[in-house]
């Protein structure tokens, strides 16, 4: 496991850790609790490292919204052609 793996996992596993254990989180047409999620990450199985592929791209997308809503606001970039597109989303 290389280290920028682990450190993924980490962060991956410390979200998880706030939400209650018990909740109940749907992944496809299967219904996981956050615990039975902790514990495919913790194992690194298939379905583990599914779920901190998938949690590290919502945060890098998350991460570059933000850094265009930036953009704009500092004058760098004009969305507002942009605008009627984005309505229906």
């Amino acid at each position: 496991m290389n280290n920028i793996w682990k450190k993924q996992k980490e962060l991956v596993l410390a979200r998880f850790e706030t939400i209650n254990p018990n909740s109940k989180i749907v992944l496809g047409d299967k219904e996981f609790t956050a615990r039975d999620l902790i514990r495919h990450i913790k194992k690194e199985d298939e379905l583990g490292k599914n779920i901190v592929n998938v949690q590290i791209r919502m945060i890098q997308t998350l991460s570059d919204v933000k850094d265009i809503k930036k953009m704009e606001r500092e004058g760098k970039i004009d969305l507002s052609k942009y605008e009627k597109l984005l309505e229906g989303l």
